[in-house]
């Protein structure tokens, strides 16, 4: 993709965070304690990471009140993430946006979609300023987040964690620690 085809928004400070794929993954079953109900999984989430991605089968769903439910549910630092898997989602996207308030991380564009005009809200593409890694372990975790990390300049970066790696939240933020992708 061009520079001219996306203008990519900086966030005020340069900024490289992990998100999961969706709070309710059925990756993330053993991520919650038993004793967690299901509407306040959204909540412990936020406790341990700064930002999720909502796939489209939620975020199209979803209304004003549900997104204010679920701003109300995390702390003023959380930030939350809108993949969009076809360029047909990207206006009804933008404007679902504008009800985060405060709380919207960016739009995240799976790598085939593109956007020809120029948005006032920050755009990752995956393959570029977003991750998005399924490994099976820890070991090839590292080395993809590497090589990406290594190919990665710009200011606002997000790892989404999907797949078998879900689970593994708590592990990976500590490897990228360990890396110096996170401090």
């Amino acid at each position: 993709m061009s520079e001219s085809a996306l203008k990519i928004v900086d966030t005020a400070s340069p900024w490289i965070g992990v998100a999961v794929l969706d709070w309710e993954s059925s990756y993330l079953r053993n991520f919650y304690p038993s004793d967690v109900p299901q509407d306040w999984q959204l909540t412990w989430y936020a406790n341990f990471c700064m930002a999720v991605v909502i796939p489209p089968m939620r975020w199209l769903q979803a209304d004003a009140r549900l997104v204010a439910q679920w701003c109300e549910q995390t702390h003023e630092n959380f930030w939350f993430y809108v993949l969009c898997e076809t360029s047909e989602q990207v206006e009804q996207a933008v404007q679902l946006s504008y009800t985060f308030n405060s709380k919207f991380g960016g739009l995240i564009l799976a790598s085939n979609v593109s956007v020809v005009e120029s948005l006032s809200i920050p755009v990752l593409q995956f393959g570029d300023s977003a991750l998005r890694c399924d490994d099976t372990n820890l070991r090839s975790a590292q080395k993809t987040i590497a090589r990406w990390q290594g190919s990665f300049s710009g200011e606002h970066g997000l790892i989404v964690l999907d797949g078998s790696m879900a689970k593994q939240v708590k592990e990976v933020q500590t490897l990228l620690e360990l890396m110096g992708v996170l401090s």
